[in-house]
């Protein structure tokens, strides 16, 4: 698909398939949707590919009981990297997994001026925004993400079971930056699944390549808030072995605000299948003011 616009289009479905299915295994490069109502379908946009220059912005998704309001993706099967894939400006809600959905790698893209929530409902795992497998040196700025009973957005490489055609990749060098995160611990039907150990930001390693790089990301200028019952911490760094790398010392947090309702703390961290720790708040203090 090249250069293929819909715009100002009204998507009705009856649950099933597809509003837009932009996937192919060779290059999909100008692929936009702008100014759409795209409702009542399994998936929302469904996109996997060698996606460039895709552009999805000013678009309301909402009522997918299937899965995503928004799904991208590449694989081994694509012919390339997606890059500049922009999602800019939409409203997302009622999503029966994620709000937004990336797995693979993704070059110089941009989650940017979404509002997004309702999602997870009832399912317990899918975050509102999750970002998987390869998403670096790109942006999520300047989102509102509420109400959803898993992590409001979570940065995550894992072992897929199509090794073949799916693998985890570096996850770094990313900015977010003036964003909303409120993890709430309830879809909208009210089901509480705040004790299952989530949080407004979470970062999580699935795969046994102890080589994989979540960190080197900075973290500025966002509000993450906990208003979740079950004492889950605010932020959460979870290696899945002791040999992963520290991505925790290699990220920047700057001008953050980190805020519970619960008495939850700010920061979990440890590793899969032991203990976890939670830290003090101090570790989030801002740096002393220089000399004069």
């Amino acid at each position: 698909a090249i250069n293929h616009i819909f715009d100002g289009l009204v998507v009705v479905g009856n649950d099933s398939g597809q509003g837009f299915s932009p996937s192919a295994t060779s290059l999909i490069t100008g692929y936009t949707v702008r100014n759409c109502e795209i409702s009542h379908f399994y998936r929302g946009i469904w996109g996997i590919g060698h996606l460039v220059d895709m552009l999805i912005e000013n678009n309301v998704i909402h009522d997918n009981p299937g899965e995503h309001n928004v799904y991208l993706g590449q694989n081994l099967q694509s012919v390339g990297h997606a890059t500049n894939v922009v999602v800019r400006n939409n409203i997302m809600y009622k999503a029966s997994w994620d709000n937004y959905h990336f797995n693979g790698i993704c070059d110089n893209c941009t989650l940017n001026g979404n509002i997004m929530y309702d999602s997870n409902l009832g399912v317990g795992g899918a975050s509102n925004i999750a970002l998987q497998q390869g998403w670096n040196h790109s942006f999520v700025k300047n989102n509102i993400v509420f109400i959803g009973s898993a992590c409001a957005l979570t940065l995550n490489s894992y072992d897929d079971g199509q090794p073949a055609l799916i693998q985890p990749g570096n996850q770094n060098y990313n900015l977010f930056a003036n964003n909303t995160f409120v993890y709430t611990g309830r879809d909208s039907n009210g089901t509480n699944l705040g004790g299952s150990g989530f949080g407004a930001l979470c970062v999580i390693s699935d795969t046994t390549n102890t080589s994989i790089d979540l960190g080197h990301n900075t973290y500025a200028n966002n509000i993450l808030v906990n208003i979740a019952t079950g004492g889950v911490e605010v932020v959460w760094y979870r290696k899945h072995q002791a040999g992963d790398l520290n991505w925790l010392s290699t990220d920047t947090w700057t001008n953050n605000i980190l805020y519970s309702t619960t008495g939850a703390g700010p920061l979990r961290t440890g590793t899969y299948g032991e203990t976890q720790t939670n830290q003090t708040w101090a570790y989030f203090q801002p740096l002393p003011p220089l000399p004069g």
